[in-house]
C-alpha cells in the first residue's frame, strides 16, 4: 500500500473488505496516471534514462 501501510490495516481501520481496499486504491492509481500534470511514472533503467528524466523534471520546475 501506499506510504507503507498494509491493506489489512486499511480494511480494518474504515471497515471495509480488502477488495473494496484495492478497488480504491486503484482507482486513486488510475486518476493519479490521468492528471496530465502528473502522468504515468516512468522508472529509468540505465544512467542515460536518468539523466534524461532528470532533464526533464528540470525544464517542469
Amino acid at each position: 500500500m501506499m506510504a507503507g501501510a498494509s491493506y489489512l490495516d486499511v480494511a480494518v481501520l474504515f471497515g471495509v473488505s480488502k477488495e473494496t481496499v484495492f478497488s480504491i486504491l486503484w482507482q486513486v492509481v488510475d486518476a493519479i496516471n490521468s492528471t496530465a500534470e502528473v502522468g504515468p511514472f516512468f522508472f529509468p533503467q540505465s544512467e542515460d534514462e536518468c539523466t534524461r528524466q532528470a532533464a526533464e523534471w528540470e525544464v517542469r520546475k
